[in-house]
């Protein structure tokens, strides 16, 4: 399959909201103009979408859900997954770090952690910070340099709130919005979570992402990171760094 390059914002938000029914792809009912609806048919048409006047939808042959959910996630067509591991790149890892503001004794939750390049960063700025990773893949909590539980974030029970959260959440099919809900959740009064997620929720329609929207516009702030953020990682999908505090018991 073809790449093209990154995709405008504008074709981005009628992606986003295009209704799936079936192998149908419907756009959304307002009317494109010309160089709007060549750049979304092109988006479509590179997924294996083709065009059908009968149906007034773009019929594919094969479930196109993961293909436009990530084509949504990473603004091109095509880019390789890896399973959704993309680990942070440590220059990126440390400036989350800083913006965490940790503090002697606290305790840091990763909550999926890939090989622990988070935590790692968190102790290398601050040794005594004691800190908590979650990853659900086994063969990578292995290779963490700090005792890694192994489970699913979103499934485990966790009775703990921490000081802090630092994240890179998994993005198909919207799982960065709620594993972020989910980590705001285990935060203590006054703590601070700062996370990456896909630029999607900035945008999307879908209920995850607007749950997600409504957190961030209540409890902190997002920023756009650069394109290349995650380029030595193996992708270009674009991402957003969010910071959200949760406020002082009353």
């Amino acid at each position: 399959m073809s790449r093209i390059s990154q995709i405008g914002d504008d074709a981005l938000a009628v992606l986003s909201g295009c209704r799936i029914d079936g192998l149908n792809v419907f756009l959304p009912p307002d009317r494109l103009d010309r160089a709007l609806y060549v750049s979304v048919n092109k988006v479509l048409e590179n997924l294996g979408g083709k065009w059908n006047k009968k149906v007034q939808a773009h019929v594919f042959t094969e479930d196109p859900l993961a293909g436009l959910d990530q084509c949504i996630r990473t603004g091109a067509v095509a880019l390789l997954s890896k399973n959704g591991f993309f680990p942070t790149p440590a220059a990126l890892a440390d400036r989350m770090v800083e913006a965490l503001e940790v503090e002697e004794g606290d305790t840091v939750l990763e909550p999926s952690a890939g090989t622990g390049a988070l935590v790692s960063a968190a102790k290398r700025r601050h040794p005594d910070c004691h800190v908590v990773a979650i990853e659900i893949n086994p063969k990578l909590a292995r290779k963490s340099d700090y005792p890694t539980v192994t489970g699913d974030f979103i499934d485990l029970e966790l009775e703990t709130k921490f000081d802090r959260v630092i994240m890179n959440p998994p993005f198909e099919l919207l799982q960065d919005c709620v594993h972020t809900c989910k980590a705001f959740e285990h935060l203590k009064p006054g703590g601070r979570l700062v996370g990456i997620m896909g630029v999607g929720v900035t945008f999307r329609r879908e209920a995850k992402a607007v749950a997600a929207r409504e957190l961030i516009d209540a409890f902190g702030s997002w920023e756009k990171l650069p394109a290349n953020s995650f380029r030595e990682s193996g992708t270009d999908v674009n991402t957003i760094m969010v910071t959200l505090d949760k406020p002082e018991a009353a």
